[in-house]
């Protein structure tokens, strides 16, 4: 099975993480089969091999995970990783709703910590989360990365990067935000705050520390080489070394005004796309080679509309979001102009992922999978908003009705 691209449409910069799914009733037309926590829904079945992204999924055959209280996880082929709010890291085999471990992580002293806003990668062999151990309601903000291994479920290694001073944190909405990737060249952990930041590219099989950077580095999956941005400029960070080049755009800064920023909005085919924001002139987008670095469009591409906040590329289209965050836009790589924009969710959901060239998003009630190349809607119904998803299935949350706890579901694609 070929391992796609999955994003969640939502702000360029770093984001610290998502919270979990907002508790609410679930109509008869997305409610799962019924089952309890401790008995769950268990369904016999081989999942279609798809090639392609999925256009519906079958609720009717949900099986239920062994997780409560989640955060929104990852899958992984047909294995979910993802960590709940008691320091627990969870690998479940989807289609049994079969735990595969339940590891529990406390701080590395073994003290008792508020655990909350983890983010998570993972590579062939582990599993990595990274979490913010925040003192009660105090300026001290901690962040701990820890490796499970995925066939055993033992905690690898530990990395604590410096405690952060003077962060305002309340559950996700803080003034840092981390993020994991796992690259080519190890594992990238990256923090950025307003004061300082650091990326530590780490050893994955010890946790070592191969070099750092005190720039937040931006990457994508697997890449080898990811970019450091410095308001007007950009320049091309070797993964494997630390190295950083010269500068491959320098902008001059504007005379009044904000300067531009720059963000990777993603990979298309063997180019990094990257996206200058800017509050005082139109934004624009470059193309550097993925594995040389060097510039594929000289002269940048325009685009339509100025007022977006969040990009991300999928194949030739850049899926961006509006300043008003209920919005998708399509927008050409070629020329900037605008393909589609389309409403994505209702008030309380979860925002919509991109996956192999296809949108899933809910509006006015419905899901629909939206062609990211056309905008057309190529299929619509009533699954609930997909957490995570891949070619054979998606995971969903829903709250129980009686006890009010947020219950995660696995829903085969058909």
């Amino acid at each position: 099975m070929r391992r796609r691209q999955l994003v969640v449409l939502t702000a360029l910069a770093l984001a610290a993480c998502a919270p979990a799914p907002t508790d609410q009733p679930v109509s008869p037309a997305t409610s799962a089969p019924s089952a309890t926590a401790s008995s769950p829904g268990v369904a016999n079945l081989t999942p279609q091999t798809l090639t392609s992204a999925p256009r519906q999924f079958d609720t009717a055959a949900a099986v239920l995970l062994p997780i409560a209280n989640g955060w929104p996880g990852i899958l992984d082929e047909l294995n979910y990783y993802a960590a709940d709010d008691h320091a627990t890291v969870w690998g479940v085999a989807v289609t049994k709703g079969r735990t595969l471990f339940d590891a529990y992580l406390t701080s590395e002293d073994g003290g008792s910590t508020n655990w909350v806003c983890p983010v998570q990668a993972f590579d062939k062999q582990n599993v990595y989360t990274a979490v913010s151990l925040s003192a009660d309601a105090g300026p001290q903000l901690s962040v701990e990365l820890t490796a499970v291994s995925k066939s055993s479920g033992n905690v690898e290694w530990r990395y604590s990067p410096p405690t952060i001073g003077d962060a305002v944190a309340s559950e996700c909405d803080m003034d840092v935000a981390y993020s994991l990737t796992s690259t080519a060249a190890g594992v990238l952990f990256t923090l950025a705050q307003p004061e300082s930041s650091l990326s530590a590219m780490l050893d994955p099989d010890s946790g070592d520390v191969v070099w750092q950077s005190d720039a937040p580095i931006q990457v994508t999956d697997g890449a080898r080489i990811g970019i450091i941005a410095d308001g007007g400029n950009f320049s091309v960070v070797d993964l494997f070394t630390g190295q950083v080049g010269a500068a491959v755009i320098q902008t001059p800064a504007p005379s009044n005004g904000p300067d531009f920023s720059y963000s990777l909005a993603g990979q298309t085919g063997s180019q990094l796309v990257i996206v200058g924001v800017t509050g005082a002139s139109p934004m624009i987008v470059y193309q550097i080679d993925a594995t040389s670095g060097q510039l594929v469009t000289p002269t940048p591409v325009t685009l339509a509309r100025a007022d977006l906040t969040s990009c991300q590329v999928d194949g030739s289209t850049l899926v961006c979001t509006g300043s008003s965050q209920d919005t998708a836009y399509g927008l050409s790589l070629v020329d900037g102009s605008a393909i589609w924009q389309r409403v994505f969710s209702d008030a309380g959901t979860l925002p919509p992922l991109i996956f192999d060239g296809s949108l899933y998003g809910v509006s006015g009630g419905v899901s629909y999978v939206l062609d990211v190349a056309t905008g057309n809607v190529v299929s619509q119904g009533a699954w609930p908003q997909p957490i995570a998803l891949n070619e054979v299935g998606m995971v969903y949350g829903v709250s129980d009705q009686t006890t009010g706890v947020m219950q995660y579901w696995w829903a085969p694609a058909v």
